[in-house]
């Protein structure tokens, strides 16, 4: 008994590269992926987002709308205009600045962004093979400060 092939209504094809007769790589395979690119733009993500440390909801308004200005101008830019435009410093996992690398690979270094006088968004960067994606940690209203024991 001979099993019926159904035939595909879908008569497109995924195209197969041969170098016989193509002779070139497709331009879309050749394509090098540049973090730096203008089309690279960050994803915003709030996947490693930590409420407990977050004071976003004790931000002033002039604040909190000075982060998302700074949020929006992030999301616009890519890692090079990032470094050019914003002043961000990389913080150490030690001492108080130890909560933001909890539940983070040692390879992450964090850093933190002033988008106001005084509050501090705390984030890192990743990249794959596609996406730049600036995660951020924590939104803070004033500067850390050290616990008296």
């Amino acid at each position: 008994m001979k099993k019926s092939k159904k035939k595909n209504n879908n008569n497109k094809r995924i195209p197969v590269f041969s170098p016989q007769k193509n002779k070139r790589i497709p331009p879309e395979s050749a394509k090098i992926y540049n973090p730096n690119d203008e089309s690279n733009r960050f994803k915003i993500s709030f996947d490693f987002y930590d409420e407990k440390i977050c004071e976003i909801e004790n931000l002033e308004k002039s604040l909190a709308r000075n982060c998302l200005k700074k949020l929006k101008q992030i999301g616009k830019s890519n890692p090079q205009k990032l470094r050019e435009d914003f002043k961000s410093t990389p913080i150490k996992n030690s001492g108080h600045y130890k909560i933001f690398y909890k539940n983070l690979t040692p390879d992450v270094r964090v850093f933190e962004l002033y988008p106001g006088k005084s509050s501090r968004i705390f984030y890192f960067i990743k990249r794959d093979l596609s996406h730049n994606f600036f995660h951020i940690i924590s939104i803070k209203n004033k500067h850390l400060e050290k616990k008296n024991k």
